[in-house]
């Protein structure tokens, strides 16, 4: 049921009238010293290689894939969702399927799991939750084990300090301990479609960590 829902997602974009299909084709190429998610670091040596492909409608529905590089293998994360505004309240909703290679950590099997993602932004402030809603095979790594949803707020401090960001989340899993963690973050584009991107990362898992990305993005159509 949940694959046919995202199924669903991404047929609906390529089957609403040609009226309503005006949209934007966008991609983007990174390169990162570290990669980590809900605050775990997710490969054991230095440097990731990504990038995603995404497209959006001017009713707010978007589908895509993102793909990275691991130690020893791939992560693909396909989504779809829809994105828009209430006033000054801007909202996102999407289901997204993560699916690692057979040897991405090493550990002989593939891994899948599936979330429904929120997100909410009034002016500075947002806020999100990410749901676990079916992990297929459990891996050496802390954020597919088990069921889990993740909790994270931020605030935007450009006014003060231009570029700047701050993150507190906390990833809630079912049986192990909780995960707790505090992002800084700089970013600006030094470049036309070119940025640039500094982050400090401490959490109850790992020590502090800082993760440099330079980016590219493209506008396709």
């Amino acid at each position: 049921m949940k694959k046919l829902l995202l199924s669903m997602a991404v047929a609906g974009l390529a089957t609403m009238p040609v009226a309503s299909q005006a949209g934007s084709l966008g991609a983007n190429v990174a390169i990162a010293s570290d990669y980590y998610s809900k605050g775990v670091d997710q490969t054991s040596t230095a440097g990731l290689l990504k990038g995603d492909i995404s497209y959006s409608l001017d009713n707010g529905l978007y589908a895509g894939v993102w793909a990275g590089s691991l130690d020893k293998g791939y992560e693909f994360d396909l989504f779809a969702g829809w994105a828009g505004s209430f006033g000054k309240l801007n909202l996102d909703i999407s289901y997204m399927t993560i699916y690692l290679t057979d040897d991405a950590w090493g550990i002989g099997t593939d891994a899948i799991t599936e979330e429904i993602l929120v997100r909410a932004g009034y002016g500075i402030f947002s806020a999100g939750v990410d749901i676990n809603v079916d992990s297929d095979k459990a891996t050496a790594k802390d954020t597919f084990v088990e069921d889990y949803t993740h909790y994270k707020a931020s605030v935007d401090v450009s006014e003060w300090a231009n570029g700047v960001s701050l993150t507190y989340g906390l990833v809630d899993y079912a049986d192990s301990q909780d995960v707790r963690y505090f992002e800084a973050t700089y970013a600006t584009e030094i470049d036309k479609g070119v940025g640039f991107e500094v982050d400090f990362i401490n959490s109850t898992k790992e020590a502090g960590a800082v993760v440099v990305t330079l980016s590219k993005s493209f506008d396709l159509m």
